[in-house]
């Protein structure tokens, strides 16, 4: 049992853009993806590699503690072609990490930039995806459970 777990990084793909997608999920807090200066519409896409329900999405840039997003709109796709939202946004007044609770099933996470910040880059050290469990679908199963004549589990 148990929450699904998050698609392993290896499954995953990263599409930006510019610059090195896949550095921002490559398991090494050194290494980076970065737009270089902030430009408003830049974005960064990930693709999970398969369906998750995601609780949150952690953008740490701990070791460059200022190039967060100048702002942020987080949005959501099943094909990577059909976006919705923005499910999250942010300012630019974060530092270190940028966390989005997302609280959705999504195969694909883009964020796009909304803010220009001229002096510092737009960076990702490492991106980390939270996954749950999708609450409608467990309502369903519970229902479902329920009706076949099964005591409720506490």
């Amino acid at each position: 049992g148990g929450s699904p777990k998050t698609p392993p990084k290896s499954a995953w793909k990263g599409a930006a853009s510019k610059g090195d997608a896949g550095k921002a999920y490559d398991g090494k807090p050194e290494t980076r993806w970065t737009a270089g200066s902030h430009a408003k519409g830049g974005w960064y896409a990930l693709d999970l590699g398969r369906r998750a329900y995601v609780e949150e999405v952690t953008l740490d840039t701990s070791k460059s503690p200022k190039d967060t997003p100048a702002g942020c709109e987080v949005f959501v796709s099943m094909d990577g072609m059909d976006w919705q939202g923005p499910v999250a946004t942010c300012d630019d007044k974060t530092e270190k990490a940028t966390t989005f609770r997302i609280g959705c099933a999504a195969r694909h996470i883009k964020f796009v930039q909304t803010g220009e910040r001229g002096w510092y880059y737009w960076s990702i050290h490492e991106i980390d995806v939270k996954a749950g469990v999708d609450k409608e679908r467990v309502e369903k199963i519970r229902k479902t459970a329920v009706a076949f004549g099964l005591k409720e589990a506490k």
